[in-house]
């Protein structure tokens, strides 16, 4: 069983991966934690990452299920953050360096970000998003082209 501390510990890990990931998302310091919060406390209603977190309790060397946990609340946070970016999408404002990326649709960013910085398999990816594959691989090459064209490495 996780000893009180390791589970603090393993929860701010956490948290700070997915704070990364809801800014690239959402590049709002503010909304993105906010909807860090929501999300931990949305993973104590749903019952599936409530499942996978019980089970990481009892079992808290298996990286299978830290995982596992770690891509529920993955896609929880993607849903609020969409759902949370439609709505406030036209009072972001981003610095030239971020608006390469920021630019990009939010799915494509969402697969971008969990591909490359969080080392998400397609079929993880794919589940995050509720997609499917073949339409997560598009969006993976559509990103990927889209940033070399803005960067100016590559001309269509």
């Amino acid at each position: 069983m996780l000893a009180r501390n390791q589970k603090h510990k393993f929860i701010e890990k956490i948290a700070s991966e997915l704070f990364g990931f809801g800014y690239a998302l959402i590049p709002d310091q503010l909304q993105v934690s906010q909807i860090v919060i929501d999300c931990f406390q949305l993973g104590k209603k749903d019952l599936e990452a409530k499942e996978l977190l019980d089970e990481l309790l009892m079992e808290p060397e298996s990286f299978k299920r830290q995982f596992l946990y770690k891509k529920r609340l993955c896609h929880l946070l993607y849903q609020m953050s969409v759902k949370r970016f439609s709505q406030i999408r036209d009072g972001i404002s981003v610095g030239p360096e971020e608006s390469a990326f920021n630019a990009l649709d939010i799915k494509k960013r969402a697969v971008l970000y969990l591909k490359h910085k969080m080392n998400f398999s397609l079929s993880d990816i794919s589940s995050v998003t509720s997609d499917e594959d073949n339409n997560t691989m598009s969006l993976l090459s559509a990103g990927r082209d889209e940033l070399l064209v803005s960067a100016g490495e590559v001309n269509f």
